[in-house]
């Protein structure tokens, strides 16, 4: 599969992104307008395993037996642009030998807990699926890209270039067959609210609905006989300033029943993040309640300080300075482009530099 691109298709895939994410904003709007409706959510899925000629690539498969879980790692981000962090979080997430329960989460003792501990060098179990979520929420109020933002179907197709990167590089260059096929089998989505309870149903409920639009043959025949998806379970990657956010009270009415309502079949891996203080974490985990209630559902990954110093923020002030002529990607500084690549993905930097993103227009 190319990472490239016809400039005709680009132009038709960006028109198609357009009426999706405009049907989304249109929905979320009503939603605003309907306080009863106040936290329903819709998703739609892009395909972005969508070739230039036929025949099409494999779209995302299913489980092999009809009884299994299938069990989705979800990165959900605005994506502005993505960056190593993105990719090394889901990388290290997707190979659940890195996936710990923290101590002072399970335990008052301080024993340690790793989620392998009774299967040393063994995989707790393994991913079938990852997915890569936008949500537009944001957007919605400003659909023009402006100084120092991407514009939504700019973000999408960025994010949809790192999967493509990963499905083509990233999938290739582990030695665990079962970790190659989870990032093989990527999938990008966009979806129309920003709280992370809200999501599952509308995932579930698009994923059903576009495995049964698929050409059955296509699907084993244990699979084919079945009327909707295995059991689901989506694990939801996020940093620990998310982590806080997802158990504040001020994003809920029933700040318990929701989140009882969510951990009942889903988890969240959570990584450190660069500026918080290991005893301002652990404080946090200790005091939150409604933390307490769920934390044998919360799995933690390590994260290198260099991969949690790095952001979107950090990506667009490095481009912001550098003004640009129209079209013009050779005036970018060497220097610049360097950092560049080191910070993103080699596919997100290519694109950056192609659309001229993040930089200001010279008058």
């Amino acid at each position: 599969m190319s990472l490239k691109m016809s400039s005709k298709y680009a132009i038709r895939r960006r028109y198609a992104l357009e009426e999706i994410i405009q049907e989304l904003c249109d929905s979320l709007t009503s939603q605003k307008e309907s306080p009863s409706a106040r936290f329903q959510t819709t998703l739609a899925f892009t395909e972005i395993f969508m070739l230039t000629q036929p025949p099409p690539s494999p779209s995302p498969s299913l489980p092999t037996t009809a009884t299994k879980v299938l069990r989705i790692a979800v990165l959900d981000s605005s994506f502005n642009p993505p960056t190593n962090a993105h990719l090394q979080l889901l990388l290290k997430s997707v190979d659940t030998r890195n996936l710990h329960l923290d101590s002072e989460l399970t335990s008052s003792s301080g024993s340690s807990n790793s989620a392998n501990d009774n299967e040393k060098n063994e995989f707790p179990f393994l991913f079938d699926a990852c997915l890569l979520l936008y949500s537009i929420e944001n957007a919605n109020k400003n659909k023009t890209s402006s100084h120092g933002e991407a514009n939504p179907v700019d973000r999408v197709l960025m994010m949809e270039s790192l999967a493509y990167e990963i499905h083509d590089k990233y999938s290739k260059e582990t030695t665990h067959p079962a970790i190659a096929h989870a990032l093989k089998n990527i999938a990008t989505g966009i979806a129309s609210a920003p709280r992370f309870v809200d999501k599952p149903d509308a995932i579930s409920h698009s994923l059903s609905s576009y495995y049964s639009s698929r050409n059955q043959p296509q699907l084993s025949s244990s699979l084919s006989a079945q009327s909707s998806l295995p059991p689901l379970t989506l694990y939801f990657i996020m940093g620990y300033d998310t982590l806080t956010r997802l158990f504040d009270p001020s994003y809920y009415t029933d700040m318990r029943k929701e989140l009882s309502s969510f951990f009942a079949t889903n988890y969240v891996i959570y990584a450190n993040r660069a500026g918080f203080e290991p005893q301002e974490v652990q404080q946090f985990f200790k005091t939150n309640e409604a933390f307490q209630s769920f934390r044998h559902k919360i799995l933690r990954v390590e994260s290198e300080e260099s991969v949690t110093a790095l952001s979107s923020t950090r990506v667009r002030r490095l481009l912001s300075g550098s003004k640009q002529d129209e079209g013009n990607q050779s005036d970018v500084n060497l220097e610049v482009k360097r950092l560049l690549y080191e910070y993103c993905p080699a596919s997100v930097a290519d694109y950056v530099l192609r659309e001229n993103l993040y930089r200001q227009k010279l008058l």
